[in-house]
């Protein structure tokens, strides 16, 4: 490896740190504060666990923090190969490349490939890591909230694994308990439903709360497929799901777009810090002279572009008027194109 390249690779990863802190930071903060109307009704939830407040915060937050760094990590990426840059122009030392007869695209590759291989990194954390914290993110989130005993409603039909679909008007996540459910026989339209006032998770599957209406024949333990973690993992829509687990569902239910666009959200995910250094660093070689700031305005711009058209291609792609396919990979192409053709052009 040549001493430029360690040089870059070294400037760029710990600007790259100090960005990531920086982004995280700072979405922490906001977010305690934006919270903090909560905050004696989160400290009685907690309190109610014989946690103290500071506990408890500390948990939510840690729990929290590998989901936020996941999410910030390409903008941070961009920032930090932006500033690399920058500084390198401000000290003479692109003069000194291209002098030396190295070009300005040569020099931004180590920076690329590092970036695209931390992207993978974090790709890696959401396959493994997140969904693996999704349940306890869950429970914490609604005792920060200090709803820790508030039922979910609004939740979709879902299967059971034994032949039967489960229909619940609400489930109480705190008892594990699901509320009027109507059970169904998947694929026996002339098998009339059955209707359940109560059910309670068993370890094995789902048996009848103590007391509670039975109507219809049914056995128990019922849907021993379906865990207390799936209905609240897919009450939240499906985010917290890892590409295998999105694939078993979409075995499933093969016509459901919005699973379809979430795996492909998986696969698409290190693209996108590769997207935005391709985008970014055509623009800062070129500035090279100017302020430092000017690549942390430049960054965010490029950040704030490519997150708009991405979410507004994944809300129409979830409303079923956009393929989910591209839905995924738009943003991805049209940016990934403007940033190759910038890279093309780089002064040499």
């Amino acid at each position: 490896m040549k001493q430029l390249d360690r040089l870059v690779l070294g400037s760029f990863a710990a600007a790259s740190a100090v960005a990531l802190a920086f982004f995280t930071g700072l979405y922490l903060l906001l977010h305690f504060f934006n919270r903090i109307g909560n905050i004696d009704a989160a400290s009685a939830a907690f309190a109610a666990e014989d946690q103290s407040a500071l506990v408890g915060f500390c948990r939510y937050y840690a729990v929290n923090l590998p989901f936020v760094l996941c999410e910030m990590a390409p903008y941070a990426f961009l920032l930090g190969a932006m500033w690399t840059v920058q500084q390198m122009g401000r000290r003479n030392e692109l003069v000194m490349v291209v002098t030396s007869g190295i070009s300005l695209r040569r020099m931004a590759l180590p920076i690329l490939l590092l970036g695209f291989v931390l992207a993978l990194g974090f790709s890696v954390v959401r396959e493994e890591v997140l969904p693996r914290l999704a349940e306890e993110r869950h429970r914490l989130e609604r005792m920060h909230r200090g709803q820790q005993d508030a039922a979910l409603v609004s939740l979709p039909m879902m299967r059971g694994g034994d032949g039967f679909v489960l229909a619940m008007s609400s489930y109480l996540p705190a008892t594990q308990t699901a509320r009027n459910v109507a059970v169904v026989r998947e694929g026996r339209p002339d098998v009339p439903p059955a209707f359940v006032e109560a059910l309670v998770w068993h370890g094995d599957g789902w048996v009848p709360v103590a007391g509670a209406k039975v109507e219809g024949v049914l056995q128990f333990p019922l849907g021993p497929q379906l865990r207390p973690r799936d209905i609240e993992v897919r009450s939240k829509g499906l985010f917290m799901l890892s590409a295998s687990e999105l694939k078993t569902e979409l075995e499933r239910h093969p016509n459901h777009s919005t699973l379809r666009l979430l795996l492909h959200g998986h696969y698409a995910y290190p693209m996108r810090t590769l997207v935005l250094l391709l985008l970014g660093l055509p623009l800062v070689v070129s500035a090279r002279r100017r302020s430092p700031w000017i690549a942390v305005g430049l960054a965010l711009l490029l950040s704030i572009a490519f997150f708009a058209l991405q979410s507004i291609c994944f809300e129409l792609a979830r409303r079923d008027e956009l393929d989910p396919i591209l839905g995924t990979w738009l943003p991805v192409g049209v940016f990934g194109g403007l940033g190759l053709l910038g890279y093309e052009l780089i002064a040499t």
